[in-house]
């Protein structure tokens, strides 16, 4: 989790300097091109499934003047060959607004300003590798409506005390998920 919160620290730095002004304090910076990402996502093949379920909330950041930024939180599923690999949906209802609770969720997604509208970024947990996974979402439209995700090694590869790293990514890196 600390993993997601230095992402999230990193990303306000270079997008604030994308923004013309400094963020007022105790401001709100709403994202309504978050909302068609909303909601419960599921990509089948045969008796593997990825189910991803999103929600938005504010996230604070007080090293920017104690703003509260939109942004994407959630949880996955993926079960491989009718077994259970990695399961985090138990814990979609204690995602909060302002700070996500350490270890709570596995999905954390921005939209970028002044980028594609269709598109958001972020990091998801890859639970059997004890690492984060770079995460893209291409909403894709549609009845019912589709996404694309593709995920990828990004960062440093580091091996920490007891968990040493693991290469490779556990889930499927390039699914086109439907809206449930």
């Amino acid at each position: 989790m600390k993993q997601i919160i230095i992402f999230l620290q990193l990303f306000m730095i270079v997008n604030i300097n994308s923004i013309a002004q400094k963020p007022q304090e105790n401001t709100t910076y709403t994202d309504n091109y978050l909302n068609k990402f909303e909601g419960n996502w599921i990509w089948k093949s045969g008796s593997d499934t990825v189910r991803l379920k999103l929600k938005k909330l504010l996230i604070k950041i007080s090293m920017f003047n104690n703003s509260y930024w939109e942004n994407l939180l959630g949880c996955h599923e993926y079960i491989q060959n009718g077994v259970v690999i990695e399961n985090t949906m138990n814990q979609y209802d204690s995602l909060q607004y302002y700070l996500p609770p350490k270890g709570i969720g596995s999905l954390y997604l921005y939209h970028l300003e002044n980028d594609d509208t269709s598109l958001i970024k972020g990091t998801i947990k890859d639970i059997s590798k004890h690492k984060g996974n770079q995460i893209d979402l291409t909403y894709l439209g549609g009845n019912p409506a589709q996404i694309r995700m593709q995920l990828s090694l990004k960062g440093a590869k580091v091996s920490l005390p007891g968990k040493p790293y693991i290469p490779g990514i556990t889930l499927p890196t390039d699914i086109i998920l439907t809206k449930e």
